[in-house]
């Protein structure tokens, strides 16, 4: 697919993931069988990374984080997902 004149890739969902509890407090938490030792980024909604981490323990502790929108990049082999999470 191209837009604008930039190639980007559509990668497909990993396999039956699942982020909850969304909204939240703080903790969130996923589930996918492709997502083992992947790598997880936090973007705020002006696309400033505020968080980067292994996926190792299939959580992230967003407590400290200023109420909003974030969006959660899930890095899977070549690819990238993207899951938004809402911070109360």
């Amino acid at each position: 697919m191209t837009l604008g004149g930039v190639a980007t890739l559509a990668p497909e969902k990993p396999n039956r993931l699942r982020v909850f509890p969304n909204p939240t407090a703080g903790l969130v938490r996923w589930e996918s069988q492709d997502l083992e030792n992947e790598t997880v980024r936090v973007y705020n909604l002006l696309g400033q990374l505020v968080l980067e981490k292994k996926a190792v323990e299939n959580q992230l502790d967003l407590t400290g984080f200023s109420a909003g929108v974030y969006l959660l990049e899930f890095k899977v082999g070549e690819g990238l997902y993207w899951e938004k999470v809402v911070k109360r």
